[in-house]
């Protein structure tokens, strides 16, 4: 018995683990933005590999066999850290940089911007930089 997984399956249980979330084929192949075909195919093909039904199909629902929910209960967390790692890179992206120019009288500037920012401030009138 193999304790691996072929990265080329991780987006088939990503897939798995989303039609568990929505519970209907369609609002999982909407919310991934995939036809209702291509998600039946992908758990059909996950199933193939893993051997054993991961779905219950009828025609008006789709539940999970105890097989794949616990296969979703194992993942999810990996895929929830994944996508909290992800919000984090994008997060840094959102955060301001570089230089940023403000005009202001030099009182304003040493009294109320310069203690409120750790910035290293240029005076404009005498070139001069000067730390906080």
């Amino acid at each position: 018995m193999k304790n691996t997984i072929q990265p080329e399956l991780w987006g088939h249980v990503h897939w798995l683990t989303v039609l568990a979330q929505q519970g209907s084929y369609t609002a999982a192949a909407a919310r991934l933005g995939v036809s209702k075909a291509a998600m039946s195919q992908r758990v059909s093909e996950l199933e193939k590999l893993a051997g054993i039904a991961l779905v219950q199909r009828t025609t008006r629902s789709v539940r999970l066999t105890e097989a794949g929910q616990r296969l979703v209960d194992q993942t999810r967390a990996a895929f929830d850290q994944i996508a909290q790692g992800f919000s984090q890179v994008r997060d840094l992206a959102e955060q301001p940089q570089g230089l940023l120019r403000v005009t202001a009288p030099v009182a304003l500037a040493r009294q109320q911007i310069v203690p409120r920012q750790g910035w290293r401030v240029f005076y404009a009138s005498t070139r001069r930089c000067a730390s906080s």
